[in-house]
């Protein structure tokens, strides 16, 4: 009988050389950490390989390529295109002033992103000679002493365009500046736009010799270009004062808010918002047309016809484009250097939460028909240039009283049409002396006037429907 020593396998013992001795050894060490050959696992060094390699966009896939980096920040906005155009414009030169140097720009052909191509730009059209570039697939690809940064514009539609920053780290940061850059150099300084970008055009420079109001309203009114757009942000902040404020203009249709808004438009030393209920006709909207406003800031932004807008919320066709407004005057970001005017017809059917709350709309300003004074100057100026007596003026302006400047517009309208059709039956030529007007065409044209009043025809109806 054999004896074999305790742990035996019974088994002849192995040359110390040999392969199955080495293969014995190698088994009897244990790791201490062995990753499983089945699932996945992936080390610290080997996940930002599978993370690049995973990204499906091309413009990441370079991005991470560029940035030596698959972790890398992204901060990921949407402007409308009017925002997207001013920070395309300035971004040159801001990158050239944070000391980056661009090292590529490219566009893809979205939205598939297989294939490198040129940039895609649209032109959006300011006026007859004034365009601005809107990016729709451009992606710069920039480096400096911070590091390298990756930031990238696409637009799939005319809603909006996204805008990416993307870097290793501090991209919050650039983006602040950036913003800040563009605020203080942006391009629109001084114009009188619409959110849409495209420029409000008048027929001539209006200035306040072409409103006839009465004298206080007037001087309320002119108060309003002294007013603290430009003043000093410290001063005030240590005074309680924002700077951020708003005035409603109101009464009835043809008395001349518009044309104060084309008055202020000329004479504020600021950028000039010109909207409309179209572009105020979602919450989104809204959102975009005050953060223009921050952006061109020192700025008016002039809200023509609230009421359609801002209905009182009891009766609101518009209760979450309404919510928003008030938000966006009330609690905007920061304190802007934004004068806010807005305009109605039917001061009655506005939102009492907006019309009567400090920080909204801080002064409401009635804007009446012309007083007499104001009404005899208007005629006067209308007629200038025509054989008229001021006792003939004088009286038609009486009889005039209780119109808008619109209807006396129309009523003096209707007296030279009649002295021009008078004067083609007879044969005569139009001097440089005018018109004789006497008093029975003034008559003649203020009982048609009347008359279609009472009909419904004209603007004067007009007026009279819409008054509660």
């Amino acid at each position: 009988m054999s004896i074999h020593a305790e742990g035996s396998t019974g088994m002849a013992p192995r040359p110390a050389g040999s392969p199955a001795a080495r293969a014995g050894a190698h088994a009897a060490r244990k790791p201490r950490h062995l990753p499983p050959l089945k699932g996945m696992w992936l080390s610290s060094e080997f996940q930002p390989c599978v993370h690049a390699a995973a990204i499906d966009k091309l413009h990441l896939r370079i991005a991470c390529a560029f940035l030596g980096d698959a972790n890398f920040e992204r901060r990921e906005l949407t402007f409308g295109r009017l925002r997207a155009a001013v920070y395309w414009t300035c971004l040159p030169a801001f990158l050239a002033a944070e000391g980056y140097r661009m090292l590529g720009c490219i566009g893809f052909d979205t939205p598939f992103q297989k294939e490198v191509v040129p940039i895609r730009v649209s032109n959006l059209r300011l006026g007859p000679d004034s365009w601005l570039e809107v990016p729709c697939s451009a992606h710069v690809f920039a480096a400096g002493a911070r590091g390298r940064v990756a930031i990238a514009f696409s637009s799939e539609n005319d809603s909006g365009v996204s805008v990416e920053v993307l870097g290793r780290d501090g991209t919050q940061e650039l983006l602040d500046r950036w913003k800040e850059y563009a605020r203080r150099h942006h391009p629109l300084r001084g114009k009188v736009i619409q959110p849409s970008g495209e420029t409000v055009e008048t027929e001539r420079a209006y200035g306040w010799d072409d409103l006839f109001l009465p004298a206080a309203v007037k001087a309320a009114l002119r108060r309003l270009t002294d007013g603290r757009l430009h003043s000093d942000p410290t001063a005030l902040a240590e005074l309680g004062i924002r700077r951020r404020r708003g005035v409603l203009l109101y009464g009835p249709p043809g008395t001349g808010k518009t044309l104060i808004g084309k008055i202020l438009a000329r004479h504020l030393a600021a950028t000039f918002l010109w909207t409309t209920p179209r572009h105020l006709a979602t919450a989104a909207q809204i959102c975009e047309v005050l953060e223009l406003a921050r952006l061109l800031a020192p700025a008016v932004l002039f809200l023509e016809d609230l009421d359609v807008l801002a209905e009182d919320r009891a009766t609101c066709r518009h209760a979450v484009a309404l919510g928003e407004l008030m938000n966006q005057l009330d609690g905007g970001r920061g304190d802007h250097d934004i004068l806010t005017i807005g305009t109605t017809n039917r001061l009655d059917v506005v939102e009492t939460a907006l019309r009567n709350r400090p920080g909204r709309f801080d002064r409401l300003i009635e804007i009446p028909p012309p007083d007499d004074a104001s009404r005899l100057a208007f005629l006067a100026r209308r007629f200038a240039g025509h054989d008229v007596r001021s006792e003939d003026l004088a009286w038609l302006s009486v009889r005039a009283r209780g119109r808008t400047g619109a209807e006396i517009e129309e009523l003096a309208n209707s007296v030279l049409l009649r002295a021009l059709e008078r004067a083609g039956a007879q044969g005569d030529a139009v001097d440089a002396g005018g018109f004789r007007i006497e008093r029975a065409l003034l008559a003649a044209a203020l009982g048609t006037a009347a008359s279609r009043r009472r009909t419904g025809l004209g603007f004067g109806a007009a007026r009279a429907a819409a008054a509660p």
